[in-house]
């Protein structure tokens, strides 16, 4: 071979072998990325229990009324769900699935259809599902043994329709984690609530009184079914939570030791991992915890998954504060200052404080958190800073507070200082998408939850000591020191607690006989649900209708019509938006008087436009967006938009 020759062979090989390295370490490196994510995702473990559900049938006594042992499921006069169960874990699942079977599908198939509607791609979907599957894979060590009983057996009534996304049980803890991943993947815009609390000279008659908004948005069909679940679990406390039918964590609930907790998302750092989801832990705190000291012990034992302020409020201590948990941090919040002193000063006070009121919206106000730039700039470009000078004002204006005005605080559409802000602007309290409204009584263990439509409709006023009898304020011995005996021995391991004086619940109870069905029984013979070794206040109604709050007279208007046909054709704009469908000008006319104040309308229009290939008219609905009040961070995006045009 001449020298030539040799020379262009040695060329090509050392091209080879630039090329060979140039392009086999990336592909190697994917290699090694892809094999790592399909072993993650083989290996998640979300520590699924072994369990064997009972063959107990459900008795379907009438229309209204089901009952499982000695656990119910009714529906109001009002359209609220009211379930009680009790007993064990396994029990109290195994009855809210059976009691529900039909409702749990419900509220599946409205959470699928709006996944679908939001993510229309099965393959992105597809890819979304191998994601969460990912980042959730050690979920099952972040929730207590307890809980992940319950979700067990509550899965057993569960659909297999929906089977691409896991299995039952896998599907129902990833949605209990569904309030965390939302606010995460959606910078929180599907979850902006507001929450107040008042006592002292600022209540009505100084005790604490708590409200709130929860403004979780999957859509109308998923804030249907409004359930009010009474758990009477056999340790902690018993309590309520409102909630929707699947969901076993607490977002809004209240224990018969009159804790209150509500949470509400906040800003500051992304997570790298799934931990315990926000509402696991507020059930723990509801179940185990009685004042607010033990409701930061335990909190302070948690790691969580994303950045969240709860606020407690205590009968006991008469006061409440915002426990403000990250995924590496937490501070607490009291409007007094520093809480260990704040505490202090109440004590040596005979229990007067000199602030008596708190706030809380969607970011943080604790010495830890308040100024950090990230918690800076979420309050200066976010609708949160905005809300919580809005309640300010009302508070300021109303005086002394009782559950009327609270629910009038609630209900409030205008923005800062009266504004016209239109309809549904995330500006106002009352968004108009609320999934429930709650207002809490403490001291007198007395709840109010909202009926449809949103915080509109009448609040049923419920009672905690008649559900639940004078038996069932506490299960479990309290220690001298003040400190119950399960938040003492948690160990800070979730799934790891230990509960110590757990007894057997009892209460006295009527006789009930319904549509000539006996159902005075409470417990079954053998093979039966005689294993729930607890009993429940009758099947009768419990709310207080002379305590209830009247549905505000803003449904008997106009304007309300206009709401609904506004909301009815913003979907049809949306789905218009995404065919060939075309929506004449004059009913986008009309469609733009029914909602004239609020950015929004224009922006639906602007869009649906914008996908018809009509950009000048679109500029121009997104022009007369810009004149209407809006979030800094949302007026910023428009404009940026209209700019790169």
């Amino acid at each position: 071979m001449s020298l030539k020759n040799k020379g262009r062979t040695r060329t090509r090989s050392v091209i080879f072998k630039v090329l060979s390295w140039a392009f086999g370490i990336p592909l190697a490196l994917i290699a090694i990325a892809v094999l790592a994510c399909v072993w993650l995702h083989a290996t998640a473990d979300l520590g699924e229990p072994e369990f064997v559900p009972s063959q107990v049938p459900v008795v379907q006594v009438n229309d209204s009324l089901r009952r499982w042992g000695s656990s119910s499921l009714r529906i109001d006069p009002d359209g609220l769900y009211e379930m009680r169960v009790c007993g064990g874990p396994f029990e109290r699942g195994e009855a809210i699935g059976k009691l529900g079977e039909d409702l749990l599908y419900q509220q599946e198939k409205a959470f699928a259809d709006k996944l679908f509607e939001m993510v229309p791609s099965s393959r992105y979907r597809a890819f979304l599902h191998y994601f969460i599957t990912i980042f959730n894979r050690r979920m099952g060590a972040s929730v207590p043994l307890e809980y992940r009983q319950e979700i067990k057996a509550m899965s057993a009534s569960c659909t297999h329709e929906f089977d691409e996304f896991g299995s039952p049980y896998e599907r129902q803890m990833q949605y209990h984690s569904a309030h965390d991943i939302g606010h995460v993947m959606q910078d929180y815009m599907l979850v902006g609530c507001t929450s107040f609390a008042v006592w002292g000279r600022e209540s009505a008659d100084s005790s604490l009184l708590m409200a709130r908004n929860f403004d979780f948005y999957m859509g109308e069909e998923f804030a249907k079914n409004k359930l009010v679940l009474f758990e009477k679990p056999d340790s902690g406390y018993a309590y309520v939570s409102v909630t929707w039918p699947g969901m076993l964590g607490v977002v809004s609930g209240m224990n018969t030791q009159g804790l209150a907790v509500t949470i509400n998302a906040s800003k500051l750092e992304v997570p790298s991992s799934s931990a315990t989801p926000i509402s696991i832990l507020v059930k723990f705190i509801l179940q185990y915890a009685s004042n607010i000291e033990e409701a930061e012990t335990i909190a302070a034992s948690f790691k969580t998954f994303v950045c969240e302020s709860i606020l407690v409020g205590s009968a006991n201590d008469g006061r409440a504060v915002i426990i403000e948990k990250t995924p590496s941090a937490m501070g607490i919040y009291s409007p007094e200052g520093d809480y260990a002193s704040s505490r202090m000063t109440a004590a040596s006070s005979g229990g007067a404080s000199a602030v008596t009121r708190i706030i809380c919206t969607n970011h943080y106000q604790s010495d830890r958190f308040r100024d950090d730039p990230v918690n800076v700039e979420n309050i200066r470009v976010s609708d949160s800073g905005y809300r919580y000078r809005r309640v300010q004002q009302l508070l300021d204006s109303l005086g002394s507070i009782d559950y009327l005005k609270a629910a009038a605080v609630l209900r409030d559409i205008r923005g800062v200082d009266g504004e016209d802000v239109g309809y549904c602007n995330d500006l106002s309290i009352n968004q108009m998408l609320a999934m429930h409204s709650v207002i809490f009584k403490p001291a007198e263990k007395k709840i109010w939850v909202s009926t449809s439509p949103w915080q509109f409709g009448k609040f049923v006023c419920f009672d905690l000591d008649e559900v639940f009898g004078e038996e069932g304020l506490s299960t479990r011995s309290v220690r001298g020191d003040g400190l119950s005996d399960s938040a003492a021995h948690f160990t800070g391991v979730p799934g790891q607690a230990t509960h110590s004086g757990s007894r057997n619940l009892s209460s006295a109870e009527e006789s009930v006989h319904v549509a000539s069905v006996d159902v005075d029984q409470r417990t079954c013979g053998a093979g039966s649900a005689s294993h729930l070794g607890c009993t429940l206040v009758g099947d009768s109604e419990f709310s207080d209708d002379e305590m209830s709050i009247p549905a505000d007279k803003f449904l008997e208007t106009e304007a309300f019509r206009n709401v609904l046909k506004f909301k009815a054709m913003q979907q049809t704009l949306a789905t218009a938006s995404k065919s060939r469908r075309e929506v004449p000008a004059d009913s986008l006319a009309l469609f733009v008087s029914w909602n004239p104040s609020y950015y929004g309308t224009y922006v639906s229009v602007a869009s649906y436009l914008e996908k018809k290939k009509k950009k000048a008219e679109a500029d121009e609905y997104y022009r007369r967006a810009l004149t209407c009040p809006m979030k800094l961070s949302e007026r910023q995006h428009l404009e940026t938009q209209l700019r790169g045009r």
